[in-house]
């Protein structure tokens, strides 16, 4: 999107002036310019006051728009520099900064900024050193410099050299890794990038910047949860493997003690019955909790409802519950209920959850014996 530039000059001077442009354009100057995918080039020059501005450093902070002008003696520069002043704002609260660079001596530089009442840094590159890697330099012929002087552009007094070299105008958007986003030159002077171009591209990275943050979370996510049913299968198979031994060892107990002692036979049988309903209700624990789509699908109320139906159908264990609205449960509330069912010898539990201090608490409270603190006999 060109920006509309109509400065009041007179038809034979404009003429003159654009006498170089069709050779620039037949020559295919823009494709040798810096492209958009590329890299672009670190420098540091100085500023109106001396300074010196470091792409490097200003990239650092966020994207940086990067506009060759020709000096402060070209009407359409002062008009495309005053149309970016004007958006510098906009330019910024999309985390961006605006540099603009020419050939001239800081001196010029520096009435320029003053005249336009620039407040973004306007650097100074004598001898065309980073435009010329920009891939931007032209020499001006002895045919078109009378024109130029018309217009009050002594090069070789404004620029501090001979050469009568100039920047072909050019804009380039640099995202932080160095990389060119987008890259508008155009060897006609009278057409300039558009600020509302610049700032639609900057909107553009941003939103594409949210969608792979969001990607990002959700990867994260993703992992988050494949890790926790990792954790899972971990505890369902050592869960089931502990007590599977146990039950090998109670049944051979069983057996040793079948015909003598027929009474203890019978004790390790009811042990027996006893962890299998509690590793039943540990496997199906487990793996409903393997199963993420309840609680995405039902809600917490939902989910937590359909854990505590299945422990009272698989145990007859009564089972209460109470959860405040809003509350998420910690994830360890099924191995409590999967001990009071193995362990306590209970008849009713009292599941329970709480907010405090920006912490969910849960309880579990059963009428079982219990088991001494080192842990279930």
């Amino acid at each position: 999107m060109s920006l509309r530039l109509n400065p009041v000059l007179s038809d034979d001077l404009i003429h003159d002036l654009m006498y170089p442009v069709g050779q620039l354009i037949a020559a295919g100057a823009a494709a040798h310019a810096l492209q958009e995918g590329e890299r672009a080039p670190d420098f540091s020059l100085p500023d109106i006051h001396g300074h010196p501005v470091t792409l490097a450093h200003l990239l650092a902070q966020g994207p940086v728009i990067v506009t060759f002008y020709q000096g402060a003696w070209c009407p359409y520069c002062s008009l495309q520099l005053r149309a970016y002043q004007q958006a510098l704002t906009q330019i910024r609260a999309l985390g961006a900064s605006l540099v603009a660079i020419s050939p001239q001596v800081p001196e010029h530089s520096r009435a320029l900024a003053e005249r336009e009442q620039l407040t973004f840094p306007v650097l100074s590159d004598v001898g065309n050193v980073v435009a010329r890697r920009f891939g931007l330099v032209c020499t001006l012929d002895e045919a078109v410099r009378p024109a130029h002087r018309r217009l009050g552009a002594d090069l070789p007094a404004i620029n501090g050299d001979t050469s009568w070299e100039l920047p072909i105008p050019g804009t380039f958007i640099i995202d932080q890794t160095g990389t060119v986003l987008l890259a508008a030159v155009d060897p006609d002077f009278t057409h300039r990038l558009d600020p509302s171009a610049i700032i639609a591209r900057l909107f553009g990275r941003l939103a594409t910047l949210t969608i792979e943050k969001a990607q990002l979370h959700a990867r994260i996510h993703q992992i988050a949860t494949e890790e926790e049913r990792r954790r899972i299968a971990r505890e369902l198979h050592d869960s089931v493997t502990q007590t599977l031994t146990g039950l090998q060892a109670v049944a051979q107990v069983a057996l040793d003690s079948w015909e003598t002692q027929p009474q203890q036979a019978r004790a390790a049988v009811e042990t027996i019955q006893q962890l299998a309903r509690g590793a039943s209700v540990e496997m199906r624990t487990l793996l409903f909790a393997l199963r993420d789509e309840t609680l995405e699908q039902e809600g917490l109320a939902g989910a937590l409802e359909k854990h505590v139906a299945m422990i009272r159908h698989q145990s007859g264990l009564r089972v209460d519950l109470e959860v405040a609205p809003g509350l998420r449960p910690p994830p360890r509330h099924e191995e409590a209920l999967a001990n009071v069912v193995k362990h306590a010898r209970a008849q009713r539990a009292n599941v329970s959850l709480a907010s405090r201090a920006g912490w969910v608490g849960v309880r579990v409270e059963d009428d079982g014996v219990g088991f001494p603190p080192a842990g279930p006999a």
